[in-house]
């Protein structure tokens, strides 16, 4: 992504993920773009007003880029192919934004404007725009949207699109007016446009007015993937449909389609070569022109391509040890991660893809939700450190009065936390965050995050009686704590990561160990998904942990959910000279940890010493109803049984080979395919 005017300046981030060739091409066409467009910026930027801003536009338009003839020549070829619809719309397109800047001249005159205020107007005018085109003769097709076709007289309804999304429509673009202002306005008897809600009970009508047409059929198409491959979904009215009246699914609308009519080409045989080797396959009749046109492009790469996925299966089974040792890169043995492993649980197939295919996502360089949660991650766990790193100095306790955890200041927070995201800017997201003013508020808004959230976690330490702390520690060969190993009928398995933060309660023979993992988001504690397989990250955590000592003992396991609180309006800005009494607790009870510890007087006062252990009554961790989160030793050693029993099947399974497509279900709901990216793949999308 470029943002702004991001392409005046040379690239200077993503040569490392690019590499040299692809940069250096960028570069060029940025340094095209340049040219063309500083010259056109430069006399919008010095245009005074609406008036004459469109003057330059229209003369970059129309003697720069030479954009009517361009349209016309494009009109003209539609029209050769019989898109006569098409042609008109596109034919009119230039003159009807030439008619739009004519008016914003004749509102706005000479009234004083900045070239981001003008496009910012241009662009909402551009979307209201509905070009209309002349309706054809008697047993035409007619194209157009579901708002504005007439239903009338149709003897076949195709209803495209029909993605989520599209419809019903996504109404959440930007406009200029916000939906509390336009029912404020309304509400004061200034009607001046119609709301979000109008407009999609009006689009809801329209729909049920098309699927109630009198027609011979009606066909609804959805498209499984888009252009670059990406999962898409039925519309979410498909379901309800369904339920109303018979539909019958077809897979593919080209199944049964005279393919030669494709054959202009060859790049046009490459759109239907599986269909055509599908049918050559099943031994049918086919004509001789399909043979001709196989034999021309069959040597090439996407022809042969096309012929070895004419027999893939996407529930592959199994893979044999060699294959699956060489696949998923085993180098001295059987090795995993947490997370590998709970890909693997929620299904075979995904883990296959993720973890043996390991195809490459774009990288967008943006900051959204993965990247805040990386800062966020990063900037507790160094803050984190920097405060235990001044115990060790001085040879005291966490909790000592003269410790850096008890001492230090909100200001003081503040700053370190400023210090550390400034420190790791480029490293954290190769620059991304310089790249444009959203991007820098965005960041900005990820600082005060961490700063709330760090006083909450600093809050919970002081409450406690922290003996030892490890950030960002490893178990496994080279970790500080052992691995976990996990013996199945298929062999070792052994089990390595890092865990964000190991807390050692208690001296002597009453040692505990509380694990704490971050995670950005609302992510919740499910102890039903841990005996299930689908959450086990916690649980391993733990087992690595306690292996580092016989005398040490579970005292719980917890996630530190970091999101931004913005939502909550009270806590956006909340500083803690502001609050006291039950509204502090409030608060800080919904920053505390989520997860479960053994119920012992010992282990709950050592991790909150103000806590009341008649009632439950804490705001270090969640405390949830009927206290189901405080579990007894012998419970908490039950669940790790099961846990260990789940690990085996998991790990024996996934060592075995198996590369199924075997979403997980939980309560009934199939976890797996909710947020996945593979769904176009494995075609498990409506199962």
């Amino acid at each position: 992504k470029i943002f702004d005017k991001g392409f005046l300046s040379p690239f200077k981030y993503g040569k490392e993920r690019l590499g040299d060739e692809t940069f250096g091409l960028l570069e060029a066409i940025r340094q095209d773009l340049e040219k063309l467009f500083v010259p056109f910026i430069e006399k919008l930027d010095a245009a005074k007003n609406a008036s004459e801003k469109s003057a330059a536009l229209y003369l970059f338009l129309s003697e720069d880029l030479k954009l009517p003839a361009f349209l016309e020549a494009k009109a003209s070829e539609l029209e050769e192919k019989g898109f006569f619809d098409a042609a008109q719309e596109l034919s009119q397109g230039f003159e009807t934004a030439v008619d739009l800047m004519d008016q914003m001249a004749e509102l706005f005159g000479d009234e004083k404007m900045s070239s981001e205020e003008y496009a910012d107007l241009l662009i909402s005018c551009f979307e209201d725009i509905k070009v209309g085109v002349l309706p054809q003769a008697e047993g035409k097709v007619r194209i157009g949207s579901v708002t504005r076709t007439s239903f009338s007289d149709i003897k076949t309804l195709y209803l495209a699109g029909f993605n989520d999304g599209m419809i019903p429509s996504d109404s959440s673009g930007e406009n200029i007016l916000t939906e509390s202002e336009i029912d404020s306005l309304a509400a004061s008897g200034y009607s001046i446009a119609k709301s979000t809600d109008t407009l999609q009970k009006e689009e809801a009508y329209q729909i049920e007015r098309a699927l109630g047409t009198d027609t011979e059929e009606t066909v609804i198409c959805y498209c499984m993937s888009d252009l670059e491959g990406n999962a898409m979904r039925p519309s979410s009215l498909l379901e309800e449909i369904r339920s109303r009246r018979p539909l019958s699914i077809e897979r593919d609308i080209d199944e049964d389609k005279e393919l030669s009519s494709y054959f202009q080409n060859k790049e046009s045989i490459y759109s239907v070569l599986p269909q055509m080797l599908r049918k050559m396959s099943r031994g049918e009749d086919v004509p001789e022109i399909w043979k001709e046109a196989y034999n021309e492009v069959k040597e090439s790469p996407a022809a042969k391509a096309a012929a070895g996925a004419l027999f893939f299966s996407p529930d592959g089974g199994k893979l044999d040890k060699a294959l699956s040792g060489e696949l998923f890169e085993k180098q001295g043995g059987d090795f995993y991660s947490p997370t590998q492993l709970e890909q693997y649980s929620s299904c075979p197939f995904k883990h296959y893809v993720d973890h043996g295919l390991r195809p490459e996502e774009l990288d967008t360089f943006d900051v959204g939700s993965r990247e805040a949660g990386t800062i966020y991650h990063k900037v507790l766990l160094d803050l984190s450190e920097m405060l235990t790193a001044g115990c060790r100095e001085k040879g005291i306790s966490m909790t000592d009065p003269e410790s850096p955890w008890m001492t230090i200041t909100e200001e003081e927070t503040k700053k370190a936390i400023a210090k550390i995201i400034a420190s790791n800017k480029e490293e954290l997201l190769g620059g991304v965050m310089e790249s444009d003013q959203a991007s820098e508020y965005r960041v900005s808004r990820i600082q005060k995050v961490c700063e709330i959230f760090a006083r909450y976690m600093i809050e919970q330490v002081r409450k406690g009686r922290v003996t030892a702390m490890y950030f960002e520690t490893g178990f496994g060969r080279r970790g500080f704590f052992p691995p976990v190993e996990v013996r199945t009928s298929a062999g070792k398995a052994v089990i390595e990561g890092q865990i964000d933060r190991v807390d050692i309660l208690g001296s002597g023979d009453d040692r505990y160990v509380k694990i704490i993992d971050y995670k950005s988001g609302n992510k919740r504690f499910d102890r039903g998904k841990v005996e299930a397989g689908l959450d086990l990250q916690l649980m391993i955590y733990l087992e690595g942990a306690l292996g580092s000592e016989d005398k040490l003992k579970p005292a719980g396991v917890f996630y530190y959910a970091v999101r931004d609180p913005e939502r909550d309006g009270e806590y956006a800005d909340v500083v803690a000279d502001e609050i006291s009494g039950d509204l502090a607790k409030r608060i800080a009870g919904d920053f505390a940890l989520d997860g479960i510890a053994v119920d012992d007087t010992k282990i709950l006062t050592a991790m909150d010493e103000e806590i009341n252990t008649e009632k439950v009554e804490t705001t270090v961790f969640k405390v949830k109803r009927g206290n189901k989160n405080l579990i007894s030793a012998e419970d908490m050693d039950g669940l790790r049984k099961v846990f260990k029993e789940k690990l085996t099947e998991i790990c024996g399974g996934l060592m075995d080979g198996n590369i199924s497509v075997q979403p997980a279900f939980y309560n009934r709901e199939n976890v797996a395919c909710k947020y996945c990216s593979y769904s176009s793949i494995c075609l498990n999308l409506l199962k």
